[in-house]
Protein backbone atom coordinates (compact mmCIF):
# COMPACT_ATOMS: atom_id res chain seq x y z
CA UNK A 1 0.00 0.00 0.00
CA UNK A 2 1.36 3.81 -0.58
CA UNK A 3 2.06 6.03 2.48
CA UNK A 4 -0.65 8.38 0.66
CA UNK A 5 -3.49 5.84 0.99
CA UNK A 6 -2.29 4.10 3.99
CA UNK A 7 -2.41 8.24 5.53
CA UNK A 8 -5.50 8.86 4.21
CA UNK A 9 -7.66 5.95 5.44
CA UNK A 10 -6.47 6.43 9.26
CA UNK A 11 -6.66 10.12 9.25
CA UNK A 12 -9.66 10.66 6.28
CA UNK A 13 -11.58 6.70 6.49
CA UNK A 14 -15.08 7.68 5.87
CA UNK A 15 -13.93 10.48 3.19
CA UNK A 16 -11.54 7.67 1.91
CA UNK A 17 -13.48 4.72 1.56
CA UNK A 18 -16.32 6.64 0.05
CA UNK A 19 -14.27 7.77 -2.62
CA UNK A 20 -12.28 4.50 -3.39
CA UNK A 21 -16.61 2.84 -3.75
CA UNK A 22 -17.06 5.67 -5.90
CA UNK A 23 -14.52 5.00 -7.90
CA UNK A 24 -14.93 1.15 -7.89
CA UNK A 25 -18.46 1.59 -8.44
CA UNK A 26 -18.25 3.20 -11.67
CA UNK A 27 -15.35 1.12 -12.92
CA UNK A 28 -18.26 -1.81 -12.64
CA UNK A 29 -20.33 0.04 -14.15
CA UNK A 30 -17.79 0.73 -17.10
CA UNK A 31 -17.29 -3.01 -17.57
CA UNK A 32 -21.22 -3.79 -17.55
CA UNK A 33 -21.40 -1.05 -20.02
CA UNK A 34 -18.64 -2.47 -22.19
CA UNK A 35 -19.66 -6.36 -22.05
CA UNK A 36 -23.53 -5.39 -22.95
CA UNK A 37 -21.81 -3.37 -25.99
CA UNK A 38 -20.16 -6.47 -27.32
CA UNK A 39 -23.18 -8.20 -26.96
CA UNK A 40 -25.50 -5.26 -28.37
CA UNK A 41 -27.32 -6.57 -32.22
CA UNK A 42 -27.19 -2.34 -33.14
CA UNK A 43 -23.16 -1.89 -32.50
CA UNK A 44 -23.60 1.79 -33.85
CA UNK A 45 -26.17 2.17 -30.87
CA UNK A 46 -23.97 0.62 -28.27
CA UNK A 47 -20.70 2.04 -29.53
CA UNK A 48 -22.22 4.75 -26.90
CA UNK A 49 -21.05 4.65 -22.75
CA UNK A 50 -23.40 5.91 -20.95
CA UNK A 51 -21.64 8.69 -18.33
CA UNK A 52 -24.84 9.03 -17.40
CA UNK A 53 -24.52 5.91 -15.99
CA UNK A 54 -21.42 5.91 -14.81
CA UNK A 55 -22.46 8.96 -12.99
CA UNK A 56 -25.29 6.79 -11.35
CA UNK A 57 -23.72 3.90 -10.34
CA UNK A 58 -20.26 6.11 -8.82
CA UNK A 59 -22.76 8.39 -6.80
CA UNK A 60 -24.35 5.17 -5.03
CA UNK A 61 -20.77 4.11 -4.39
CA UNK A 62 -19.71 7.55 -2.87
CA UNK A 63 -22.98 8.82 -0.93
CA UNK A 64 -24.47 5.07 -0.12
CA UNK A 65 -22.38 2.04 -0.65
CA UNK A 66 -18.92 3.58 1.05
CA UNK A 67 -20.28 5.42 3.78
CA UNK A 68 -22.40 2.95 5.19
CA UNK A 69 -20.24 -0.02 4.91
CA UNK A 70 -17.62 2.07 6.34
CA UNK A 71 -19.68 2.27 9.71
CA UNK A 72 -20.84 -1.05 8.78
CA UNK A 73 -17.38 -2.44 9.42
CA UNK A 74 -16.82 -0.68 12.53
CA UNK A 75 -20.37 -2.24 14.00
CA UNK A 76 -19.31 -5.49 13.04
CA UNK A 77 -15.96 -4.95 14.67
CA UNK A 78 -18.00 -3.43 17.48
CA UNK A 79 -20.42 -6.64 18.07
CA UNK A 80 -18.41 -9.12 17.21
CA UNK A 81 -14.18 -8.29 18.53
CA UNK A 82 -11.40 -10.05 16.98
CA UNK A 83 -10.75 -11.50 14.01
CA UNK A 84 -11.09 -15.71 14.67
CA UNK A 85 -12.41 -17.83 12.32
CA UNK A 86 -15.38 -18.55 14.87
CA UNK A 87 -16.29 -14.47 15.27
CA UNK A 88 -15.30 -14.17 11.68
CA UNK A 89 -18.16 -16.77 10.56
CA UNK A 90 -20.46 -14.71 13.24
CA UNK A 91 -19.78 -11.24 11.34
CA UNK A 92 -20.54 -13.23 7.41
CA UNK A 93 -23.59 -14.40 8.98
CA UNK A 94 -25.06 -11.56 10.36
CA UNK A 95 -23.20 -9.27 6.91
CA UNK A 96 -24.74 -11.62 4.19
CA UNK A 97 -28.53 -11.53 6.20
CA UNK A 98 -28.51 -7.96 6.86
CA UNK A 99 -25.89 -5.98 5.13
CA UNK A 100 -25.77 -7.85 1.84
CA UNK A 101 -30.19 -7.93 1.54
CA UNK A 102 -29.76 -3.97 2.27
CA UNK A 103 -26.97 -3.19 -0.45
CA UNK A 104 -28.31 -4.89 -3.33
CA UNK A 105 -32.39 -3.55 -2.10
CA UNK A 106 -30.96 0.09 -1.97
CA UNK A 107 -28.91 -0.19 -5.29
CA UNK A 108 -32.13 -1.35 -7.19
CA UNK A 109 -34.37 0.90 -5.71
CA UNK A 110 -31.69 4.12 -6.25
CA UNK A 111 -30.79 2.60 -9.95
CA UNK A 112 -34.67 3.38 -10.25
CA UNK A 113 -35.58 6.79 -8.37
CA UNK A 114 -32.59 8.21 -9.84
CA UNK A 115 -33.06 6.49 -13.64
CA UNK A 116 -36.50 9.26 -12.93
CA UNK A 117 -38.62 6.14 -12.31
CA UNK A 118 -39.52 6.07 -8.99
CA UNK A 119 -42.79 3.95 -9.39
CA UNK A 120 -40.36 1.15 -10.62
CA UNK A 121 -38.14 1.58 -7.24
CA UNK A 122 -40.54 -0.96 -4.97
CA UNK A 123 -41.44 -3.59 -8.07
CA UNK A 124 -37.34 -3.98 -8.60
CA UNK A 125 -36.51 -4.22 -4.91
CA UNK A 126 -39.24 -6.82 -4.54
CA UNK A 127 -38.81 -9.14 -7.14
CA UNK A 128 -34.90 -8.95 -7.77
CA UNK A 129 -33.86 -8.18 -4.35
CA UNK A 130 -33.38 -12.32 -3.16
CA UNK A 131 -32.45 -13.83 -6.52
CA UNK A 132 -29.62 -10.87 -6.69
CA UNK A 133 -28.49 -11.45 -3.59
CA UNK A 134 -28.87 -15.13 -3.27
CA UNK A 135 -26.24 -15.44 -6.80
CA UNK A 136 -23.75 -13.29 -4.48
CA UNK A 137 -23.34 -15.87 -1.93
CA UNK A 138 -21.27 -18.49 -3.55
CA UNK A 139 -18.91 -15.83 -3.65
CA UNK A 140 -19.60 -13.15 -0.85
CA UNK A 141 -19.50 -15.59 1.81
CA UNK A 142 -15.62 -17.05 1.95
CA UNK A 143 -14.60 -13.92 0.31
CA UNK A 144 -15.93 -12.17 3.52
CA UNK A 145 -15.01 -14.90 5.77
CA UNK A 146 -11.38 -14.49 4.76
CA UNK A 147 -11.89 -10.45 4.84
CA UNK A 148 -13.14 -10.37 8.41
CA UNK A 149 -10.55 -12.92 9.40
CA UNK A 150 -7.52 -11.35 7.58
CA UNK A 151 -7.64 -7.89 6.66
CA UNK A 152 -7.25 -4.90 8.88
CA UNK A 153 -10.50 -2.95 9.85
CA UNK A 154 -9.24 0.24 7.70
CA UNK A 155 -8.63 -1.87 4.77
CA UNK A 156 -11.87 -4.03 4.33
CA UNK A 157 -13.91 -1.06 2.43
CA UNK A 158 -10.70 -1.49 0.00
CA UNK A 159 -10.90 -4.70 0.02
CA UNK A 160 -14.55 -5.56 -0.64
CA UNK A 161 -14.56 -2.98 -3.18
CA UNK A 162 -11.53 -4.40 -5.11
CA UNK A 163 -13.70 -7.92 -4.95
CA UNK A 164 -16.74 -5.68 -6.04
CA UNK A 165 -15.80 -4.61 -9.13
CA UNK A 166 -17.04 -8.03 -10.66
CA UNK A 167 -19.90 -7.80 -8.78
CA UNK A 168 -20.83 -4.28 -9.52
CA UNK A 169 -20.85 -4.95 -13.03
CA UNK A 170 -23.74 -7.92 -12.45
CA UNK A 171 -25.25 -5.78 -10.38
CA UNK A 172 -25.28 -2.83 -13.39
CA UNK A 173 -26.71 -5.34 -15.48
CA UNK A 174 -29.35 -6.41 -12.93
CA UNK A 175 -30.46 -3.13 -11.74
CA UNK A 176 -30.36 -1.36 -15.58
CA UNK A 177 -32.42 -4.01 -17.03
CA UNK A 178 -35.81 -3.67 -17.99
CA UNK A 179 -38.67 -4.62 -15.90
CA UNK A 180 -40.40 -8.14 -17.43
CA UNK A 181 -44.15 -8.12 -17.20
CA UNK A 182 -44.71 -10.59 -14.15
CA UNK A 183 -41.65 -7.92 -12.27
CA UNK A 184 -44.51 -5.34 -12.36
CA UNK A 185 -47.41 -7.44 -11.29
CA UNK A 186 -46.46 -8.65 -8.33
CA UNK A 187 -45.64 -4.84 -6.96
Amino acid sequence: MSHWFKTATVKWPLGTQAAISCLLFATGDVIAQKVAQQRAEDKDKAAQLSWSRVAQFSSFGLFVYGPTLHHWFRFMERLFPGNTMKTAAKKVLVHTSCYGTFSVASLLGYVAVTDGKPEEAWPRVKSRTIPVWASGGAFWVPYMLGNYALVPLHYRVLSTNVANIGWTTYLSWKATAPLREDELSHS
